[in-house]
């Protein structure tokens, strides 16, 4: 390489840094990337402590990593050369077959002393209660049912175990409704997103009809349920971490005309379905507009039955099926909640049920917490 050509990459590189440093120092800074979906680090205050324990200097590189110029592209960028190298597990997802997308999550991310805490805490629910059925359903993560698109060599959690773990410490306290089986027999189907952690409405279905025939009672058909799309275009969570335009978005189904019902969302009238999610990042916050402490569903009903439902997300858009068989639907999500949900057990409910994934749930560190109320 002759002397002009270096001098000429270096005049490039000094421009380059110069006219990056620039900007960020000229430039707003962002505050949140719709392309990841989470908040972005913002510029930190100097000082002296901080620069002497080492804090400051941390939070300026994230800074200056978060709020790089052209970041969005630069990242789509990043995965496609990572895919074009035959790398598959990228910021900690697995980019497998058909473009399905799926958490890298194993058995060294599980603590199973916080997820037998957190069994304790139902369990602990279960017997200050006899007198309410209390039932857990657990929901397998993607790529424990659909493994035939994970990437060659892809190590995920023991999900047997975990489900073996539950049965040995509720068995004699709770029914464990079976959703698995079911969905392993339609795995090649669109049961979870491809670009997100959710199951989708179709999937969720599969996890209603368990739960009926739990209950002894018959499911309505999928196919009379009035199921449609209304939206085309979602990313979700997980292609956020790695984005791929060359990547076809995911479909969210809802369904039409439901039972009349009136939603309260921790104390404030609420919907089932937020339209306006549609507009955002985030289109599976159309169940219900995301996640609430307290959640209340009055129908119409005429069984007069209630249930009280513990919940992750993945509850939201399983429980719009629930509409024709209870008349009072009340959603605990204890990553949210102030503490009402004992007033809701002491209101004794026909049926308390416990719905989660069951890697969120084994993570969960506010589950555990209700044995300190329970006493």
């Amino acid at each position: 390489m002759s002397n002009k050509v270096k001098a000429a990459l270096s005049v490039c590189f000094c421009a380059a840094v110069t006219c990056t440093g620039l900007t960020l120092l000229i430039k707003k800074p962002r505050t949140y990337s719709e392309t990841e979906n989470r908040y972005l680090q913002q510029r930190p205050v100097f000082s002296f402590d901080a620069v002497a324990d080492g804090s400051w200097q941390e939070d300026m590189a994230d800074y200056m990593s978060d709020q790089m110029p052209f970041r969005d592209t630069w990242t789509a960028f990043q995965t496609k050369t990572q895919l074009a190298l035959g790398k598959k597990d990228i910021g900690g997802i697995y980019i497998g077959k058909d473009d399905h997308y799926f958490e890298k999550l194993t058995d060294l991310d599980i603590s199973r002393l916080r997820y037998q805490s957190n069994l304790n805490a139902v369990l602990a629910a279960a017997q200050a209660y006899p007198q309410i059925p209390f039932s857990v359903m657990f929901i397998p993560s993607a790529g424990i049912i659909q493994k035939q698109f994970l990437p060659d060599h892809a190590e995920l959690y023991n999900a047997e175990y975990l489900y073996a773990m539950a049965q040995s410490t509720l068995r004699d306290a709770c029914t464990l409704v079976d959703c698995t089986t079911a969905l392993k027999t339609h795995s090649e189907e669109a049961i979870y997103y491809r670009t997100d952690h959710h199951w989708t409405t179709y999937g969720a279905w599969f996890g209603y009809q368990a739960w009926m025939e739990s209950q002894g009672l018959v499911p309505n058909a999928f196919e009379e349920l009035n199921v449609h799309p209304i939206s085309d275009s979602f990313y979700g969570t997980l292609y956020s971490k790695a984005p791929n335009p060359d990547i076809m978005p995911d479909t969210v189904e809802i369904r039409y005309e439901t039972p009349q019902c009136t939603v309260t969302a921790d104390g404030a009238e609420g919907t089932l379905y937020a339209m306006d999610a549609l507009n955002e990042k985030d289109h599976y916050e159309v169940f219900f507009g995301g996640n609430y402490g307290e959640l209340n569903i009055r129908t119409q009903c005429q069984t007069e039955k209630s249930i009280l439902i513990f919940k992750d997300s993945y509850a939201n858009c399983l429980v719009p099926y629930l509409l024709e068989h209870y008349s009072d639907i009340t959603m605990i999500d204890l990553r949210y909640t102030d503490g009402s949900w004992i007033d809701r057990l002491n209101e004794q409910p026909d049926q308390v049920l416990f719905l989660y994934e069951i890697s969120n749930f084994a993570q969960d560190p506010n589950i555990s917490t209700m044995i300190t109320a329970l006493k």
